[in-house]
Parts: structure tokens; C-alpha cells; sequence
């Protein structure tokens, strides 16, 4: 192909894929795209990120008293949101998060196991702690942090603490609230803590096992306790970023959590193919009855304008379809929506068009 050096006289002045100085004729340009070898228009993408909810701890004979478990990340390109933390047990700590996992009611050999854990800022907040702090003795545990709020510390001796609330966002143009924390599990003798708003599950008590975060909202497990004279802290909520400015309602806040702000632009070069991944809650722990409840699985909410389509690699599943390019939601005018519900593996990418 002839080039006119983009009108430019002397030394080389070949386009490339970031930059085509000088002016070029219409066929020429037109060639270079084909190439490869033209600057492409990037395109910006609002996302929610939110990664997999921690599971709450417990108490079941035989398996004695077991820490949860944290949930998996969420990624998108370089938008990493973290797992949230299992809650905490007797001889367990709590475990830092995308929001903390809440304190236990019971530790025996000291007073940190008391304690809820950080959460990670900008994406979630801390578990509550126990309503006591002398070691021996029993109180109400705490409840997971959500992404909206601090995890509620145990109400008294018996009573355990709340899971803090998510945030809402309408991105999808509907307003939902995600990423409550779990409440803290009781024992027989005790009231367990609610869910957080925003699908944290509800600690169980006694013979009830903790309730699961809802699926896709990265909502903390509750916490769980079948024995008598303890309870465990619920679980944290995934970690929660976005880019995108809400205008649902409060009472939460409307950007990341942890009291995070909306994050920068996200410009995609089309064609060029960025990881997408939809973190796993945290698995339960314990056994039968006392069982804590497992933390509900992340979720990737892509925007982009209708004019640009997306792409996605075989183990994708967005908009209730799997791989290829899938149909996209138009409800809200002007844009196409994406909603990633899981993803096979930590390969999993999207390309945009």
C-alpha cells in the first residue's frame, strides 16, 4: 500500500495503534484499520465489582469450634474487589476482608478472638465486636461488616449483633442494595443476629443453622453455634467498587463501600481482551445441626453505550447465557448492560466491540 506519510515530510510517519499524526486519505486510513494499525476510539465502561461474601464461624460437636472462611475476589481488568472475611470463633480470630468477619461471643484463653476484623478501604467495612471483653466468659458475638456499614457489635450477653447494611446502586437501572454483612450465631440459650441488608444471611440459634448470602450480592454468612454458652461472629460482605454514580435512595451510600468514592473513568481499547471473574462465597463450616451459613458468590455488572457490544470467553455466564456475545440488557436507553453471575475460572475475559 502506498502511504502519503501522513503529509509529512522526512523521517517515517507510520500509524500505529495509539497514534496517526499528519492527515491521511480516506483509503489509507481505512487500510490501516484493517491492519490493525489505527489508533481505536476507546470506550468507556461503568462497572460494579463485587467479590464473594465470607462465610460465618461455628460451633458443632464433634468438630468443635471453627472459624469461617473468606470469600473469593471479583476481578475486572485491574478492579480487583477482595473477599469478604469468615467470622470469628473461639481460638479463630476474625479474618480481614472486603469487610471484616464479626467478633466471637467466647474466647477462652484470651480476648482477641472478641474482637471484629478491618475491611478493606474503599470497599467494605469492619465486623462488629462482642458485647464483652473479659476472657472466659460469654457474650453475643458480632456480625459481619457490610459495604454500606461497620458490622453491629453484640447486644448483650445473649443477644448477638446484626450484619451491617450494603449499598445500593441502580446501574442495571434498578435500584438494589448488595453486600450486607452476616449476623452472629447463638447459641440455644441466645437470639441470633439478623442479616444485613443487602442479602446477608441471618445467624442461626441453636438448632438452626446460619442462612447463606443471597447468591450474587456478596452477602456474609451467618454465624452458628448448636453447644450451649457461646456464639460466633457472622461473615463479612465481598469487597465493593465501582465506577458508577447511583442515584438510588438512601440510606446507604451511593458509591464504594467502606465510604469509598466513585472510582475513575474506565476506558477499554476495543478488541483487547480483559479479565472478568466472579469471586465464590466462602464455604461453610461446621457440621448438621449449628452449621454457619456460606457466604453469597460476587457479581460484574458491565455498562457500556449501545453502540458497543461485548464479547465474552466460554466459561462466562452474563444475562442468564453463557460465552460468545451475549444478547444485552437494554432496559435503561442508551446503554448495554451486562450482568456476569459466574465465571468458570480466574481466565475467563471480555472483549469489547
Amino acid at each position: 500500500m502506498t502511504r502519503r506519510n501522513g503529509g509529512i515530510i522526512g523521517v517515517d510517519n507510520l500509524p500505529n495503534s495509539t497514534t496517526a499524526s499528519g492527515m491521511w486519505r480516506l483509503q489509507e486510513a481505512q487500510k490501516a484499520i484493517e491492519e490493525g494499525d489505527w489508533p481505536l476510539v476507546p470506550v468507556a465502561v461503568e462497572y460494579l465489582v463485587i467479590a464473594g461474601g465470607g462465610s460465618g464461624a461455628a460451633y458443632t460437636p464433634p468438630s468443635g469450634y471453627v472459624g469461617g472462611n473468606n470469600g473469593s475476589n471479583s476481578v475486572f481488568s485491574t478492579i480487583t474487589s477482595t473477599g469478604g472475611g469468615g467470622g470469628g470463633a473461639n481460638n479463630n480470630l476474625a479474618n480481614t476482608g472486603g469487610s471484616g468477619g464479626g467478633g466471637s461471643g467466647y474466647d477462652g484463653n484470651g480476648t482477641t478472638e472478641y474482637f471484629g476484623a478491618a475491611g478493606t478501604t474503599g470497599q467494605g467495612y469492619a465486623g462488629g465486636n462482642s458485647f464483652g471483653f473479659v476472657a472466659g466468659n460469654v457474650y453475643g458475638s458480632g456480625g459481619g461488616g457490610g459495604a454500606g456499614a461497620v458490622g453491629n457489635n453484640g447486644v448483650s450477653a445473649t443477644v448477638c449483633g446484626a450484619g451491617g447494611e450494603g449499598v445500593f446502586s441502580d446501574i442495571t437501572g434498578t435500584a438494589v442494595q448488595r453486600a450486607g454483612g452476616g449476623g452472629g450465631g447463638n447459641d440455644i440459650n441466645g437470639t441470633a443476629g439478623a442479616g444485613g441488608a443487602g442479602g446477608g444471611g441471618a445467624g442461626g440459634s441453636g438448632a438452626s443453622n446460619g442462612t447463606a448470602g443471597t447468591v450474587n450480592t456478596g452477602g456474609g454468612g451467618g454465624g452458628a453455634d448448636s453447644g450451649f454458652g457461646a456464639s460466633q461472629g457472622g461473615g463479612g460482605a465481598g469487597g465493593y467498587r465501582t465506577n458508577f454514580t447511583s442515584s438510588a435512595p438512601t440510606p446507604s451510600p451511593k458509591a464504594s463501600g467502606g465510604g469509598g468514592s466513585v472510582e475513575s473513568e474506565f476506558l477499554a481499547i476495543p478488541g483487547t481482551a480483559y479479565t472478568v471473574t466472579v469471586g465464590a462465597g466462602g464455604a461453610s463450616v461446621g457440621s448438621g445441626t449449628g452449621t454457619s451459613g456460606a457466604g453469597g458468590s460476587g457479581v460484574v455488572v458491565l455498562r457500556v453505550p449501545d453502540t458497543v457490544t461485548a464479547a465474552f470467553s466460554g466459561g462466562v455466564t452474563a444475562n442468564g447465557n453463557t460465552g460468545g456475545s451475549i444478547t444485552p440488557d437494554t432496559s435503561v436507553a442508551g446503554y448495554n448492560i451486562y450482568v456476569v453471575t459466574a465465571t468458570s475460572n480466574t481466565s475467563q475475559t471480555v472483549t469489547f466491540s
